[in-house]
Order: structure tokens, then sequence, then C-alpha cells
């Protein structure tokens, strides 16, 4: 979205028509946001996006990300009056954990509770601690730890007051947007569920517990998944091949050195990836399709594994097999002079592969409308969100989800209602952001959560 120069003239410095910038990061697609709303004003709501180089997310040099942002982004701006500003920093760079203590007096708890976090962590004096109580009874208290960077937090307060932007406060997006949740739709205060944000590319799933926000986890595919004509496999939506294969290799080496260790050591210098030769085959534009590797790849794979002393398969050997065959003229020709023995052509194992069925019992009659195929897509989410919800019933430190609360644009809010009819004792229920009418709120409650950070989840500011 083009960046255009917007005046304010006329707003008050005071009360709830002041001006507010809200600066996150797309760690997705590599932008600096930067939301402007007057007051909470949900109608004024803007979003613009500053494009930034790739290598700066990889990095995660967020300093250099707003320096090179937001600078140019507030000369192009026409701000007559004074605005405050609010940072929302990426869920990657915040750390939790959970630590449980006798319930005693306050005063002693939390003595004991900060001695107890000096000797967990080395790098105490150099991060910020957040505690928000999450379970308490006589006996034990839960507490529920939130760490970022002082560095970190340093580095881009510096960045912004070099821009003469200075942070009224800061957060995390996940935290954000549960904030937004609790401020538009104030019946799920204090509850605990899981949010579904779906967004047109990704989704976030975010825990909460009791009112406080204790986990999150992304998704990487979005309500694209609806524009298909056919119900989708995860496996053609998020492919993992890189981490299929250092698994695999990593397994095979394991095998390995059980089976030779009583022997000798096995070098552990070259890498887990490269180290059996497993090639990827490459996967053309249509995901569900998986292409082999062509001739002249084929060769070029041969000639370098020939290099290090692999073998073909059987398959392979048959092949050549039959080619010296057809050479000779077959069993009724004359045999030629013998020939020094060959070797054995180079193995190559060629990695492929294996989209998961669902068990014959799981299976369903091919949808016949788009209606209905959306509404098996939709299943990818559900998957998620039952994930979720068995991990936290497992760990037994939060409160179990009551429900998940999801926000998807309303074209696709009839899903909600089918999807109620076959989990029993799980509801999904629907945020519907037709109430607030903007997109530009709706799609970025990670950023609008912001303005309510000293209402809700105050000890989630970092």
């Amino acid at each position: 979205m083009a960046v255009l120069p917007v005046s304010v003239k006329g707003l008050s410095l005071g009360g709830n028509r002041q001006l507010n910038l809200i600066i996150g990061f797309d760690t997705l697609n590599f932008n600096l946001k930067i939301m402007r709303v007057i007051g909470r004003d949900v109608s004024s709501v803007k979003v613009d996006f500053i494009p930034v180089p790739e290598e700066h997310f990889v990095k995660g040099e967020w300093n250099e990300i707003i320096t090179l942002g937001i600078s140019d982004y507030i000369k192009r701006q026409n701000f007559d009056k004074s605005f405050a500003v609010h940072l929302v920093l990426p869920d990657r760079v915040v750390a939790t954990d959970v630590i449980i203590v006798p319930t005693l007096a306050k005063s002693k708890m939390f003595t004991g509770l900060e001695a107890q976090i000096k000797d967990l962590y080395f790098f105490y004096n150099d991060y910020k601690f957040n505690k928000s109580v999450v379970q308490a009874n006589k006996t034990n208290t839960t507490f529920e730890l939130l760490m970022v960077s002082k560095t970190l937090l340093n580095e881009i307060y510096k960045a912004l007051g070099e821009s003469k932007l200075y942070i009224k406060n800061s957060t995390f997006a996940a935290n954000s947007s549960v904030n937004a949740v609790f401020a538009l739709r104030p019946k799920n205060r204090k509850q605990s569920f899981i949010f579904l944000d779906i967004k047109s590319d990704h989704a976030n799933l975010i825990a909460v517990s009791n009112g406080v926000t204790v986990g999150w986890q992304h998704i990487r595919f979005g309500y694209n998944v609806f524009l298909n004509d056919k119900v989708m496999i995860e496996n053609n939506v998020v492919f993992n091949d890189i981490a299929q294969i250092a698994v695999i290799n990593a397994t095979e080496r394991a095998k390995k050195k059980k089976m030779t260790a009583m022997e000798e050591d096995e070098d552990d210098s070259s890498d887990i990836i490269e180290e059996n030769a497993i090639v990827l085959n490459e996967i053309d534009a249509h995901p569900e399709q998986v292409q082999g590797i062509d001739n002249k790849e084929l060769e070029g794979v041969i000639e370098a594994a020939m290099d290090n002393g692999y073998s073909l398969s059987s398959a392979a050997n048959e092949d050549a097999a039959a080619d010296i065959d057809t050479e000779g003229g077959g069993a009724g020709s004359k045999t030629p002079e013998t020939k020094p023995a060959q070797p054995a052509p180079p193995k190559v194992k060629a990695y492929q592969r294996k989209l998961k069925k669902l068990p014959a019992y799981m299976q369903r009659p091919t949808p016949e409308t788009q209606e209905l195929i959306n509404v098996e897509n939709f299943r990818l989410f559900v998957k998620h969100v039952m994930l979720m919800k068995m991990q936290i019933e497992q760990g037994g430190i939060y409160s179990v989800p009551a429900y998940a609360l999801v926000n998807m644009p309303g074209d696709y809010g009839y899903v909600i209602e089918e999807t109620n009819k076959e989990n029993d004792g799980f509801e999904f229920r629907y945020f519907d952001p037709a109430r607030e009418n903007n997109v530009e709120l709706t799609e970025h409650l990670d950023l609008f959560g912001a303005l309510f950070m000293e209402q809700f989840n105050k000890n989630s500011n970092v």
C-alpha cells in the first residue's frame, strides 16, 4: 500500500481525539507496518506498509528495519499535532516459561520467585522479566514468565528516538491481538479460549488462560485455502521438505553410528543433510504433482555420487544390465572378447514426498459445492486448534480452553456453523468483523490492541 500524506489539523492534544501511531512488523512479507487511528475510533483506522530488505528480518535487525522505514515515513506525513507512539514487537523476540512456587504471603512469594529466576537464567541481568499469575491454590501458585532482551529494546528505542519518536508503551503481537479481542468483544474477558486469527496468507493461534496470553503458534496458510476448488491436504499447502530430509538423514546417520560404534567413531564434521546424498525432487507450480529428476539433472547427480563412492540401487543395476545386453545383441549373438569388469554405477537416493491419507473411517464423500469444499478445507485450521487444546489439557498448567474464537472475512463465516455440527463439546465462535466494518482494523488486530495495553494483560507489556 502506498504511503500517502495525511493531515490531522484540528485534533485536540488530549482526550480521545489524539492521533495514535502503532508500529509493528510484518515478518512474512518483510514490511514495517504503521497503524494510524484517531483516539480509539475504529472507523479512522488506516494501515501503511513500508517495504524493508528481507535480510534485516532474517537477521533480526529490528533497529535497522525501523531506521530504514520510519524516518522517511514521518517526513512524508503532515502531522500538525502531537501524537502517541505505541510499539508492537514480533512474537519471535519474546520467550515464555512457567514457574511454580509455594503459595505464601505476597512479598515472600515474589522474593522466592525472583531468587528462583536468578538461579534458572544466567542471562537474568540482560533480560526484562514480567510475571503473571495463571493458576493459584492454597498450596502452589503458577506464574507465567515473559522475557525479552534489554539490548534489543534499547536498540529499538534508540532507533525510534533518532526520528524523534518516543514510545508510550510496548507489547508483542499475540498479546496485542488478545487485547483487541477484549476491547471489541468484552464477553471474552477473563475467559480461557483459543483465538484463531486467520489472515490472507497465514494465521495465528493464541492461547488465553483466564484472560492471560500464555501461548501462540504461527500457521503458514490463511483463508487463501478457500480459493481452491478442491479439498486440500496440508502437505500440499505447506512444504517441509528440507526438514523431512534432515530427519531422514539424521535417522540413517544414527543407525549407522549404532552399527559401527564398537569398531570406530564416525566423523561428525560433515553436514547432516548432505551426509547421505539425498536429493530433493523438483516440484512444479502444481503442488499436488511431484516430478522426478530429469535426465540432465540425474546425470549430474550420478556423476557427483560416483565421486563419493556410491552405487546404483537394484533397479538402476537392472536398467544398466539391460543396456549392456542390448549392446551385445541378445542371447543369440556372438560374445565379443572379454573386457575388464566395469565398476558398479553409483547409487542415487531420491527423496519423494509422501502424501498422508486419512484412515478410511475418517474419510468423507467428495463435496459437490464450493461452500462444502470450504468447510472441508477449514478442517486444516480445526486440526491445529484441537492440537493446541490437547497440548494444554495434557500440560495440566493452564485452564483448558472452553471454545475457539475465529476471526476471518465474512464471506467465509458460514463454515463456523457447519463446523460446530461435528465438534461436540468444543464450540467455534465467530468474531464477525462486519460489526466494525473496517477491514484494515480486523485484519490487523495485532496493532489495534496496542491501544489497550494499560487496561488488559498489563504484565505482558514489554
